[in-house]
C-alpha cells in the first residue's frame, strides 16, 4: 500500500521500518506522567532520564517482536527520480557517449 501511495505522488519507495517499540512507549507513558506531577521540569527530567535511556541500552526491537507488541510508528523512505518519462531512458542510454555533445 505504501509503495502505491509513493507511486501515485511520483516517488520510489526506497525503506519501510518501525520505530517505537514496547520500551519506547513505555518511557513516554512514563514521561508524559511525570509532567503531572508538580515538581518542576528540572525534577520531571531527573526521574525520566533512566527510563529514556532504557530504549537506547535495550534491545527494543527484537523485545517488540518476540512478545507481538505493535510498533507506533511507520518510518518511509522515498525519493524522486532524478529521470521521469519517456525521456529518462534516452538520457541514461547517452549518458558519457562522446558522439553526443
Amino acid at each position: 500500500m505504501l509503495d502505491e501511495l509513493c507511486g501515485t505522488a511520483g516517488l520510489v519507495c526506497g525503506e519501510v521500518s518501525y520505530y517505537g517499540g514496547y520500551v519506547s512507549q513505555k518511557a513516554t507513558g512514563l514521561w508524559r506522567f511525570a509532567r503531572k506531577i508538580p515538581i518542576g521540569s528540572a525534577g520531571q527530567w531527573i526521574i525520566t532520564l533512566p527510563v529514556r535511556l532504557l530504549p537506547v541500552i535495550s534491545f527494543d526491537r527484537s523485545l517488540t517482536r518476540t512478545i507481538g507488541w505493535p510498533f507506533y510508528s511507520i518510518c518511509l523512505e522515498a525519493y524522486k527520480p532524478r529521470f521521469s518519462g519517456p525521456l529518462s531512458d534516452r538520457a541514461f542510454r547517452h549518458e558519457g557517449d562522446p558522439s553526443r555533445t
